[in-house]
């Protein structure tokens, strides 16, 4: 009989069938509630976050302490009149009034679109209209020149087919009048066929998540930025023509001290034939100019890397980071008493592995009764030599060849980083999960739970409060500096999960790293009192956090 049928018949004896396929449903459950968007139709989250017509209405009629200019920068280049006739109603419907449009005009017939928009000009002073030269633009230069007519507080990108929503600028001067220091704010998105009529395709984003934003730009739109660092950061460099977007939304988020996310959809991309949004084979150059971005990025802020596209997904970056020279790795293997699951992982990580500087040290903890599992792990952590320590439960196994290097490199190259962990799969139904996200209502949750396979948001490198205890690496300096894991803890989630709080209180990131691949092969027989010890660690770590997650996740915030 296989180990996985004997630990599942131990399993059902010791908790009963009830208990089993509760734990069963408990594990592949998916939480709704970050995933809503995947799960149910889009028109359905609409109906619940869309500003009803009476909510519009008092917007419009709220009186703000500080109303602060937004100037929209809009380049034109050959527009399509119907589109710019919906961008510019989609603004002039916004519930906020103190905003500018700033036109400016890269096309090489001028005169057709400064005749029109002299019209839209004699009925609202507040569009604005500029186009020198005879020459065509490109889209920095273009930019550029839009932003020599603005005299807002801060500036908007816009392009000259997409759509704002009606509480977009209100939004932004709510959340400014709620803090004033904020620097720059992003929103949520979507996008919306050639009509304009159906929307589709949301992008929920974290909050700022910087590991993301270098593995592709999950900003985008609408992106709000203060004139004045925007000024200090640099305008639009042609050189990034097709990402320069994401070259300006880089060298802003460097020098901005306070960046806001708001979770809202307040932007529609819209869909045509030579959009990227709708033909991402229509402008393949931007993809080009986007890993060129990203690693210009990496050469301001002074880490070394080289950055490649992935062949996969376009507009999605891979960076490979510096790797320590003569490194040693310590992999502490944590057994269920089975020989044959702990010969298989060892086996798997040693021949696997593309990085063979490994030893392995087999940790049974049994049934404590007189000692906690964060105690004897510090007491084997003691007694270790190298400096890269690796925790892993014997039922994974390792799948990619240069996880270890990758995940090595990222604690080596980058001193804000304290832990890292790979994506897990689970053979069963091919479901992956990534790093864990907390909300109000629930205390955690997998991210990523039963997505299909190739999925491109979970193979990026991405910030997250907490990782999956299933397999972590960190460094013997990152455990001394917080004193161990917390002696308290009994069971390996709850100590993982505390140990990633106690790094992110002094400052250091947990990263997920997306393209490193274990995969599961079951799971371990639990202890006898292991319900009594997962209890009473969750109710450790929610009372020692109680602040923390109150305010919800840093990363991801509340939808609904």
């Amino acid at each position: 009989m296989s180990n996985k049928v004997t630990r599942g018949l131990t399993f059902l004896r010791k908790y009963g069938l009830k208990e089993t396929i509760s734990t069963t449903i408990r594990y592949f459950a998916i939480h709704r509630r970050f995933l809503l968007p995947r799960d149910t139709a889009y028109e359905e989250y609409l109906a619940q976050v869309v500003p009803t017509e009476e909510k519009l209405e008092a917007e419009r009629a709220e009186v703000f302490k500080y109303n602060p200019l937004f100037s929209v920068l809009v380049p034109l280049y050959e527009t399509d009149l119907k589109f710019l006739d919906e961008l510019i109603k989609s603004i002039k419907a916004q519930t906020y009034s103190n905003w500018e449009l700033c036109f400016s005009d890269g096309s090489r017939d001028k005169e057709r679109l400064r005749t029109v928009i002299a019209e839209y000009q004699a009925a609202d002073e507040r569009i604005k209209y500029i186009g020198e030269g005879e020459n065509t633009l490109g889209i920095s230069s273009n930019t550029n020149q839009a932003f020599t007519i603005a005299t807002g507080d801060y500036i908007i990108l816009g392009d000259h087919d997409d759509l704002f929503m009606p509480n977009a600028f209100y939004e932004c001067a709510k959340a400014l009048n709620q803090d004033p220091t904020i620097d720059v704010i992003y929103t949520d998105e979507d996008k919306t066929d050639e009509g304009g009529v159906k929307h589709f395709e949301p992008s929920l984003k974290p909050d700022f998540n910087p590991d993301l934003l270098q593995s592709c730009n999950y900003i985008t739109h609408m992106f709000v930025a203060k004139k004045s660092l925007a000024e200090e950061a640099g305008l639009f460099d042609d050189e990034y023509n097709g990402a320069q977007d994401y070259d300006f939304i880089f060298r802003c988020t460097e020098k901005a001290a306070n960046i806001h996310h708001i979770p809202k959809v307040l932007y529609s991309w819209r869909v045509n034939a030579t959009s990227t949004a709708g033909n991402v084979e229509a402008k393949l150059y931007a993809y080009d100019a986007g890993m060129k971005a990203v690693q210009a990025h990496y050469d301001r802020i002074g880490i070394k890397t080289v950055v490649s596209q992935d062949e996969r997904l376009y507009g999605h970056y891979i960076t490979q980071y510096e790797m320590p020279e003569d490194a040693s790795l310590t992999i502490i293997v944590i057994t269920d008493g089975f020989d044959s699951n702990l010969k298989k992982c060892t086996e798997s990580f040693s021949k696997k592995s593309s990085f063979k500087n490994i030893s392995f040290l087999p940790f049974n903890p049994g049934n404590r009764r007189d000692t906690t599992l964060a105690d004897a792990l510090n007491d084997q952590i003691d007694r270790v030599k190298s400096e890269y320590i690796m925790i892993v439960t014997c039922d994974a196994r390792l799948y990619s060849s240069f996880a270890i290097r990758d995940m090595m490199s990222i604690l080596y190259s980058r001193p804000d980083v304290g832990i890292v962990a790979p994506q897990f799969a689970l053979p069963l139904y091919r479901t992956k999960h990534a790093g864990i996200i907390y909300g109000k209502d629930d205390m955690f949750g997998y991210e990523y739970l039963m997505h299909e396979d190739y999925d491109e948001e979970y193979n990026q490198y991405v910030d997250y409060m907490a990782v999956h205890s299933g397999c972590i690496m960190t460094t013997k300096s990152m455990l001394a500096m917080v004193h161990g894991f917390t002696r308290d803890y009994k069971t390996l989630e709850s100590m993982i999960q505390d140990y990633c709080f106690k790094l992110r209180t002094d400052g250091f990131k947990s990263v997920y790293a997306g393209r490193s691949i274990c995969k599961y092969s079951g799971h371990p027989v639990p202890p006898d009192n292991y319900k009594e010890m997962e209890a009473a660690d969750q109710r450790r770590f929610e009372n020692t956090w109680k602040e923390t997650l109150s305010a919800g996740d840093i990363y991801y915030g509340n939808r609904l």
